[in-house]
Protein backbone atom coordinates (compact mmCIF):
# COMPACT_ATOMS: atom_id res chain seq x y z
CA UNK A 1 0.00 0.00 0.00
CA UNK A 2 1.42 3.03 -0.97
CA UNK A 3 0.82 6.72 1.00
CA UNK A 4 -0.78 9.21 -1.89
CA UNK A 5 -2.19 12.27 -1.17
CA UNK A 6 -5.67 11.15 -2.23
CA UNK A 7 -5.71 8.13 -0.12
CA UNK A 8 -4.65 10.74 2.85
CA UNK A 9 -7.64 13.06 1.69
CA UNK A 10 -10.10 9.99 1.74
CA UNK A 11 -9.18 9.10 5.17
CA UNK A 12 -9.41 12.70 6.66
CA UNK A 13 -12.51 13.41 4.24
CA UNK A 14 -14.65 9.98 5.64
CA UNK A 15 -13.11 10.76 9.19
CA UNK A 16 -14.53 14.29 9.33
CA UNK A 17 -17.92 12.98 7.51
CA UNK A 18 -18.36 10.04 10.32
CA UNK A 19 -16.72 11.98 13.24
CA UNK A 20 -18.65 14.97 12.90
CA UNK A 21 -21.55 12.88 12.04
CA UNK A 22 -21.56 11.00 15.33
CA UNK A 23 -20.84 14.53 17.12
CA UNK A 24 -24.31 16.02 15.51
CA UNK A 25 -26.32 13.03 16.86
CA UNK A 26 -24.77 13.51 20.22
CA UNK A 27 -25.83 16.93 20.14
CA UNK A 28 -29.73 15.86 19.09
CA UNK A 29 -29.36 13.50 21.31
CA UNK A 30 -28.59 15.97 24.27
CA UNK A 31 -31.27 18.60 22.81
CA UNK A 32 -33.70 15.76 23.48
CA UNK A 33 -32.53 14.75 27.28
CA UNK A 34 -32.12 18.41 27.93
CA UNK A 35 -35.91 18.83 26.28
CA UNK A 36 -37.13 15.99 28.43
CA UNK A 37 -35.39 17.74 31.60
CA UNK A 38 -36.66 20.76 31.40
CA UNK A 39 -40.38 20.42 31.08
CA UNK A 40 -40.09 17.77 33.99
CA UNK A 41 -38.63 19.31 36.26
CA UNK A 42 -39.52 21.76 38.87
CA UNK A 43 -37.89 25.44 39.43
CA UNK A 44 -36.80 26.22 42.74
CA UNK A 45 -34.04 29.14 43.86
CA UNK A 46 -30.94 27.73 45.76
CA UNK A 47 -27.70 29.35 46.98
CA UNK A 48 -23.89 28.85 46.03
CA UNK A 49 -22.45 27.05 49.06
CA UNK A 50 -19.15 26.02 47.58
CA UNK A 51 -17.01 25.98 44.76
CA UNK A 52 -15.27 22.61 44.86
CA UNK A 53 -12.37 22.05 43.68
CA UNK A 54 -10.75 19.55 41.18
CA UNK A 55 -7.88 19.00 39.02
CA UNK A 56 -7.10 16.88 36.04
CA UNK A 57 -3.42 15.19 36.25
CA UNK A 58 -0.70 16.35 34.47
CA UNK A 59 0.11 14.29 31.25
CA UNK A 60 3.46 13.30 31.09
CA UNK A 61 2.84 12.09 27.36
CA UNK A 62 2.22 15.37 26.24
CA UNK A 63 3.68 17.53 28.84
CA UNK A 64 0.40 19.04 29.46
CA UNK A 65 0.38 20.35 33.32
CA UNK A 66 -2.54 19.40 35.84
CA UNK A 67 -5.58 21.94 35.87
CA UNK A 68 -7.51 23.23 38.33
CA UNK A 69 -11.42 23.84 37.83
CA UNK A 70 -14.34 24.89 40.48
CA UNK A 71 -17.64 23.28 40.23
CA UNK A 72 -20.51 25.10 42.04
CA UNK A 73 -22.06 23.03 44.92
CA UNK A 74 -25.70 24.27 45.56
CA UNK A 75 -28.19 23.51 48.15
CA UNK A 76 -31.83 24.09 47.06
CA UNK A 77 -35.25 23.26 48.97
CA UNK A 78 -37.71 20.91 46.92
CA UNK A 79 -41.23 21.58 47.41
CA UNK A 80 -42.09 18.90 49.88
CA UNK A 81 -39.56 21.41 52.04
CA UNK A 82 -36.74 18.59 52.25
CA UNK A 83 -33.30 20.53 51.66
CA UNK A 84 -30.49 19.01 49.56
CA UNK A 85 -26.72 19.23 48.40
CA UNK A 86 -25.77 18.90 44.86
CA UNK A 87 -22.07 19.28 43.26
CA UNK A 88 -22.53 20.59 39.44
CA UNK A 89 -21.08 18.90 37.05
CA UNK A 90 -20.28 21.62 35.25
CA UNK A 91 -17.07 22.75 36.01
CA UNK A 92 -14.80 26.23 34.80
CA UNK A 93 -12.05 27.83 36.06
CA UNK A 94 -12.56 30.89 36.95
CA UNK A 95 -15.51 29.89 39.11
CA UNK A 96 -18.53 30.75 37.69
CA UNK A 97 -20.53 31.48 40.33
CA UNK A 98 -19.44 32.97 43.42
CA UNK A 99 -20.35 31.47 47.38
CA UNK A 100 -23.53 33.32 48.67
CA UNK A 101 -25.03 33.81 44.85
CA UNK A 102 -28.91 32.95 44.19
CA UNK A 103 -29.47 30.74 41.45
CA UNK A 104 -31.99 29.37 39.76
CA UNK A 105 -32.67 25.20 40.61
CA UNK A 106 -34.13 22.90 37.92
CA UNK A 107 -34.51 19.38 39.83
CA UNK A 108 -36.28 16.39 39.00
CA UNK A 109 -39.15 15.53 41.81
CA UNK A 110 -38.46 11.86 41.33
CA UNK A 111 -34.25 12.30 41.57
CA UNK A 112 -33.33 15.48 44.07
CA UNK A 113 -29.67 14.58 43.30
CA UNK A 114 -30.45 15.14 39.39
CA UNK A 115 -30.55 18.79 39.80
CA UNK A 116 -28.73 21.60 37.93
CA UNK A 117 -28.43 24.96 37.87
CA UNK A 118 -30.39 27.36 35.46
CA UNK A 119 -27.94 28.78 33.38
CA UNK A 120 -27.29 28.76 29.59
CA UNK A 121 -24.00 26.91 29.80
CA UNK A 122 -25.51 24.01 32.29
CA UNK A 123 -27.91 23.59 30.37
CA UNK A 124 -26.62 23.71 26.83
CA UNK A 125 -22.47 23.84 27.40
CA UNK A 126 -22.63 20.37 25.84
CA UNK A 127 -25.16 20.96 22.81
CA UNK A 128 -23.30 23.59 21.54
CA UNK A 129 -19.95 22.28 22.23
CA UNK A 130 -21.02 18.99 20.41
CA UNK A 131 -23.03 21.31 17.22
CA UNK A 132 -19.73 23.33 16.81
CA UNK A 133 -17.66 20.13 16.34
CA UNK A 134 -20.24 18.70 13.63
CA UNK A 135 -20.55 22.25 11.76
CA UNK A 136 -16.56 22.27 11.47
CA UNK A 137 -15.75 18.30 11.25
CA UNK A 138 -18.57 17.53 8.54
CA UNK A 139 -18.12 20.14 6.07
CA UNK A 140 -14.40 19.59 5.96
CA UNK A 141 -14.72 16.05 5.37
CA UNK A 142 -17.49 16.86 2.95
CA UNK A 143 -15.01 18.80 0.87
CA UNK A 144 -11.76 16.83 1.46
CA UNK A 145 -14.65 14.06 0.45
CA UNK A 146 -15.69 15.85 -2.96
CA UNK A 147 -12.01 16.90 -4.07
CA UNK A 148 -11.23 13.15 -4.30
CA UNK A 149 -14.21 12.31 -6.58
CA UNK A 150 -13.17 15.51 -8.47
CA UNK A 151 -9.58 14.23 -8.99
CA UNK A 152 -11.10 10.30 -9.78
CA UNK A 153 -10.80 8.65 -7.37
CA UNK A 154 -13.20 6.44 -5.66
CA UNK A 155 -14.85 7.10 -2.66
CA UNK A 156 -14.61 3.72 -0.84
CA UNK A 157 -12.99 3.28 2.08
CA UNK A 158 -11.74 -0.06 1.04
CA UNK A 159 -9.74 1.54 -2.02
CA UNK A 160 -7.76 3.49 0.94
CA UNK A 161 -6.09 -0.27 1.24
CA UNK A 162 -5.61 -0.50 -2.29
Amino acid sequence: MKLTRGKIFLLLGWTGMLTGSCFLLMAIGLVAYEGFFLTHSSKVQGTVIANVETQTAADAQTGAPAQTHYCPQFRYQSTDGVTHVVTSSACSDPPSFTTGQQVGVNYLSWDYDHAQIDSVGDQWGFVVAFALAAVVLMPIGFVLLRRVRSQGHSLDPISFWE
